[in-house]
């Protein structure tokens, strides 16, 4: 990606909310900045939107230094929240012309703005990258990008990288003709269950763990193990540890579909589990001798 030209000159347009997005253009664009406005501020959008800067290209070769040959493109990196496009389309000579406001590529800055969002949410999945590499926390888990990463069978080429994926997909929830000519991997192409998580994941933004206890106690006499049940709908990192009261010694560890996927470790039987797909989870406590009341504290994703 490119740096803004030198001189540049910026304009700051806000929406009806409060939410502003800043325009750098290095010369006057034949498009007016507020046509690219009037189409973000239609998208689904929360606070991430004042992070955003749109760089529209005023010549070929700057949208080519900025994106190669793609229509447009975003960057978190050298120039992070930077989305890229043209102030103009080509007629069939190649002479730029003005986008009138019927020909605006809101398709394309659906998709682009669909990255700015995703790297503005917390979901440290299979991939490095957080939440512009894996999607966001919600629709993540219900489309299975953990699983489906660590199988092989996701994130192996563009179509199926879960972070395009998700852009896609938060295109589709503005424009649903987009599923009729859907080329991305067939587990990104989403449901009406979908569409609503990616519109949950922007308005109310997943903020970190919840944290949950569970209780229970041995008597003198009786069972050696005692199994409580967790719901996880997040894929993510699960921690817990257990304390006893009492002459009660327990071991603590996470089951999944009756296999035991974790174990609590020291005094204080500490464990970490990545759920990844499971959408609940068992906490084993094991006696080990005495008696009395314990307590598993855990945070989930």
């Amino acid at each position: 990606m490119v740096a803004p030209v030198a001189g540049a000159a910026t304009t700051t347009l806000t929406d009806a909310h409060g939410h502003s997005v800043e325009f750098v253009s290095s010369a006057p664009p034949q498009t007016p900045e507020q046509q690219f406005a009037d189409v973000l501020f239609g998208l689904v959008h929360g606070a991430e939107m004042d992070a955003l800067t749109v760089h529209l290209n005023v010549t070929e070769q700057e949208h080519r230094d900025a994106c190669g040959d793609a229509a447009g493109c975003y960057s978190h990196g050298l120039n992070p929240g930077t989305l890229y496009v043209r102030a103009f389309d080509v007629n069939e000579i190649g002479d730029p012309i003005p986008y009138t406001p019927q020909e605006m590529p809101r398709g394309l800055i659906a998709h682009e703005y669909g990255h700015h969002v995703s790297a503005h949410r917390v979901n440290d999945g299979p991939l490095e990258g957080g939440g512009l590499a894996n999607g966001t926390k919600r629709w993540a888990s219900y489309v299975g990008v953990c699983p489906g990463v660590r199988a092989g069978a996701l994130a192996v080429d563009y179509p199926s990288w879960p972070g395009e994926g998700f852009a896609e997909a938060y295109r589709s929830l503005h424009f649903p003709e987009n599923l009729n000519f859907w080329f991305m991997h067939p587990q990104y192409k989403p449901d009406q269950r979908a569409l609503d998580l990616i519109r949950e994941d922007v308005v109310n933004p997943y903020s970190g763990p919840t944290r949950v206890k569970a209780k229970g106690k041995f008597k003198a006499r009786g069972k050696g193990k005692q199994r409580k049940r967790l719901e996880t709908p997040l894929d993510g990192e699960l921690t817990a540890s257990l304390k006893t009261k009492g002459s009660l010694r327990a071991k603590l560890a996470v089951l999944v579909d009756g296999k035991r996927v974790a174990k609590g470790k020291g005094r204080k039987q500490e464990l970490t589990y990545e759920v990844c797909g499971a959408r609940q989870i068992e906490f084993e406590v094991k006696r080990k001798r005495g008696k009395g009341r314990y307590t598993v504290k855990a945070a989930r994703p």
